[in-house]
């Protein structure tokens, strides 16, 4: 499986969620995986709002960011801290 297949195969597993991807221009965006056919993959870019399509072969990279972990409780960590944090402020 060459590099392009592989990073198909990752973004339409994304199961939905945002990604970074960047092309063999150099551009990077967050994007979203929308659908694919044998030579171009389409994704909504976040950023600009829009519907964006690709040949594979200008695909360069993905890179997925976990935006969400959880703490030891099963809690939502950026929830924790905030309502932490709101607590310090507001007491």
């Amino acid at each position: 499986m060459n590099k392009t297949n592989r990073i198909v195969k990752a973004i339409s597993a994304s199961g939905g969620r945002f990604f970074g991807l960047t092309t063999q221009q150099g551009e990077t965006l967050n994007a979203q995986f929308v659908r694919e056919t044998p030579n171009y993959v389409v994704v909504r870019d976040r950023n600009a709002k829009e519907i964006r399509k690709f040949a594979r072969r200008a695909l360069k990279r993905s890179q997925w960011v976990r935006l969400r972990s959880k703490s030891k409780g099963g809690r939502n960590t950026a929830f924790f801290l905030y309502n932490n944090l709101w607590k310090k402020v507001h007491n």
